[in-house]
């Protein structure tokens, strides 16, 4: 990536920031500077792992801010990114066919179903998500309209199969803002109440037709339970979530300035368990799941501020189009619930968002194209 960021600037001599961009790169180049200045209080060879998880903070932006939006390249090339979500989904739903019994036994035990290649379940539900929200975007004006119907229709049936809860509620949420926002700027009241039916009934149709959805909703109902009463909260998924959030909001107000490190912070996590008396079983203490809280409690609560800052540039770029702020919402959710920059595959997918498909030719204008 590096490679090509340079060989694009080198063809074009000129790198042009749209929008909030450049100040929203200013940020990722505190967090990482932030990281950078953890090695003086870390472990080396930990620390230099952390540096290299983090170093697409600043190239990857680079790269993608250079990219011709308007081109066919960057349709065929979200192709290919769709494309092999689409495959992989694919693959995994046959294999979870092929394992049916076993695996829906699993996912009544806050499991997951396994997706090929190994990558983590959540960070693919985003990706899927994300996916059909760029189909559905060139379905209304790329050049490939069948192809993007075909790979639409696959990642939201496969969706619905595969995906984390994470990712069902940011792409239902995300649906929701898409749809009220549309409805606002059209004037067309009907078409907020039918498609809220529609977002209303898909769940519900996928609970019929897919019993891996409906062991994850069952699985949720326990897991609300659970939080509710605060007992048994042990193997139960989302009680667990919530137990780790009150666990890092202690170890930010033991360390609110300066933070504890991102290489420190697992260490410190579980002895902050320990101080807190949780009834948790060693196993089931989880990290942050939450990148606010995340950030803060690894660097201090200013960089907290900064990605929150980060998201609202991001907001304010979208101008009110409905997709791109469908897309800003379904990462905001994805970021109230999971750790997504904290491994490469969301970290890349969290820039790629944000300073490309957020700077794609509005969807508004099709309006007017058509």
């Amino acid at each position: 990536m590096a490679i090509w960021a340079i060989l694009l600037y080198r063809k074009q001599q000129k790198i042009v920031w749209l929008g909030s961009s450049k100040a929203q790169f200013t940020l990722l180049v505190l967090w990482f500077l932030a990281v950078l200045l953890d090695g003086f209080r870390t472990d080396s060879s930990a620390w230099l792992n952390e540096v290299l998880l983090k170093l697409p903070l600043i190239l990857a932006p680079i790269y993608f801010v250079q990219l011709n939006r308007k081109s066919r390249d960057m349709e065929l090339s979200l192709i290919l990114l769709v494309g092999f979500a689409s495959l992989t989904a694919a693959v995994s739903t046959i294999n979870y066919w092929l394992h049916y019994e076993e695996i829906n036994r699993l996912l009544l035990q806050s499991k997951h179903v396994p997706i090929y290649g190994n990558m983590h379940h959540i960070y693919f539900g985003v990706y899927m998500a994300v996916s059909v929200w760029i189909s559905w975007y060139y379905l209304k004006r790329g050049s490939y309209k069948r192809l993007w119907i075909v790979l639409g229709v696959v990642l939201l049936i496969c969706m619905h199969i595969l995906s984390s809860r994470t990712g069902l509620v940011a792409f239902y949420i995300s649906a929701i803002v898409y749809m009220a926002f549309e409805a606002y700027q059209r004037k067309r009241w009907k078409l907020l109440i039918g498609g809220l039916l529609v977002i209303g009934l898909m769940p519900v149709i996928g609970m019929q037709v897919s019993t891996s959805l409906r062991n994850k909703v069952l699985n949720s109902l326990e897991d609300l339970e659970a939080v509710r009463s605060g007992e048994n909260i042990n193997f139960k998924s989302l009680a667990m979530r919530v137990e780790a959030w009150k666990t890092t909001v202690n170890v930010i107000k033991a360390q609110p300035v300066r933070g504890v490190g991102a290489v420190n912070l697992e260490n410190e996590l579980q002895r902050q368990y320990v101080r807190d008396e949780t009834v948790l079983y060693r196993e089931n203490r989880v990290g942050p799941h939450n990148q606010f809280l995340e950030v803060s409690a690894a660097h201090g609560l200013v960089l907290g501020v900064i990605l929150l800052l980060f998201m609202i540039y991001w907001i304010k770029d979208t101008q009110g189009d409905p997709w791109k702020l469908a897309l800003v919402v379904l990462i905001l959710v994805t970021l109230l619930l999971e750790s997504l920059v904290e491994r490469q595959q969301g970290l890349i997918l969290f820039v790629l968002c944000s300073f490309a498909l957020n700077h794609l030719p509005s969807s508004k204008v099709i309006e007017t194209e058509s």
